[in-house]
């Protein structure tokens, strides 16, 4: 048994693991610099670090389970985790409050998760699922329209505490539906909708907002996503997104600077020397980013970015090769899920966009999107381990059936 553990090890794609163990590196490296404030609080300076290696650790058990998990079971996992999800995420919607007016976590005591991160990866399951199963224009309008249900549901649930995530997802399954070739009809339709209804939702909202009106429950955080893209468009004042101590600016005014910092040198300041860590709030979590340009310069922001593009194109290319639709489709939603995060994570460090932030995958602290990501390149190494098996199955039976050619003596007198 063990034999065939480490042989079928080498069926991974290399690429996909290289990078999964690299990140893994660049992010206990990189939270010995940004966990200060953590170190600080716990009073240990590696604490939190060993921490984040035990999690780090246990995503590798994880992806190694994941790695030889049949895709069927996967499937399975997927539905099963999508009811719970749902379940869960309206359970903290309802009965959990967070410090920041935010439900998004549940603390069992010795561990916190985050529902709307299972919620992620069942969706994405259940979609390519049911993606696959559409062949001709009758499957594609039902299973089209289960699709938006779970998608509505699961994206509205998610936003009404973490807006940027629901909208991270809902841009990934538009992009699976997209490689699935879902009609164009269906998929402009989608689009108009989204346009009409935020662009009028967020001129009802600032009405409302302008009326004096207070919003409370499920509508709790309007105000404060109509606040930031106020506060991202307005160009009145030039000098105000420099101002550290206006509503909402603290987090993006430090991780600006560690980002100006950094740029200074083509390798930054150098692990270790970073300033800004002392200053940024989350420099561990959704701003780590700025602490990885600040401390490596355009050199170690230009190989983080590649790293994750890597995991797009290696997913593209199991994909090509991939004879089942379900499996092309789900490693295309897999890879666009951690590959979009990053972007957006790193975007909004930069400032591009005005949204809150997110986790850099693997790089950042998070025990739950630690686990989920490992799940991730879990999956994708074992469709790898799975395709790369069976060519070499398919030559060796060649090989064999080769073999067994009786071999016939032309020069033989009869």
């Amino acid at each position: 048994m063990t034999n065939n553990i480490v042989k079928n090890l080498r069926y991974g794609d290399r690429v996909i693991l290289i990078v999964y163990l690299t990140l893994c590196v660049i992010s206990v490296i990189t939270m010995f610099s940004a966990s200060s404030y953590l170190a600080y609080k716990d009073d240990s300076y590696t604490g939190p670090v060993l921490r984040h290696a035990a999690i780090i650790i246990g995503g590798l058990v994880i992806a190694g389970i994941v790695y030889f998990m049949p895709q069927k079971y996967i499937r399975l996992a997927g539905y099963g985790g999508l009811v719970i999800s749902i379940i869960l995420l309206l359970y903290v919607t309802l009965f959990v409050k967070g410090t920041d007016e935010s439900s998004r976590e549940i603390d069992l005591g010795f561990f916190r998760f985050q529902p709307f991160e299972i919620a992620k990866i069942s969706l994405i399951i259940v979609v390519a699922d049911l993606l696959s199963r559409i062949k001709d224009s009758d499957n594609e309008r039902k299973y089209f329209g289960m699709i938006v249900a779970f998608v509505a549901l699961i994206c509205l649930l998610i936003m009404v505490n973490n807006l940027s995530t629901a909208l991270i997802l809902g841009a990934v399954v538009f992009l699976m539906m997209f490689v699935a070739n879902i009609n164009w009809k269906y998929l402009v339709g989608i689009i108009g909708t989204i346009v009409i209804v935020a662009l009028s939702g967020y001129g009802i909202a600032h009405k409302m907002i302008d009326s004096g009106v207070h919003f409370s429950g499920a509508f709790r955080r309007v105000p404060t996503w109509v606040n930031r893209v106020d506060h991202f468009f307005d160009r009145k004042d030039t000098d105000a997104k420099f101002d550290r101590n206006a509503e909402g600016n603290y987090q993006p005014y430090y991780s600006q600077l560690a980002v100006a910092r950094g740029s200074k040198s083509p390798f930054g300041v150098l692990p270790g020397n970073s300033v800004e860590r002392d200053y940024l709030p989350n420099a561990y979590d959704d701003y780590v980013f700025a602490i990885v340009v600040e401390e490596s310069g355009f050199v170690g922001a230009f190989i983080i970015i590649v790293l994750y593009f890597l995991i797009v194109f290696r997913a593209g290319m199991l994909a090509y090769k991939s004879t089942s639709s379900y499996v092309a489709i789900l490693a295309m939603g897999i890879s666009m899920m951690i590959t979009f995060q990053a972007i957006v994570s790193m975007m909004v460090v930069v400032g591009i966009i005005p949204v809150t932030g997110q986790p850099l995958p693997i790089i950042s602290r998070g025990g739950t999107s630690m686990l989920i990501t490992s799940i991730y390149f879990g999956i994708l190494l074992g469709i790898s381990r799975a395709q790369n098996q069976k060519q070499v199955e398919a030559i060796e039976i060649k090989r064999q059936s080769e073999e067994n050619i009786p071999i016939i003596d032309m020069t033989e007198e009869n």
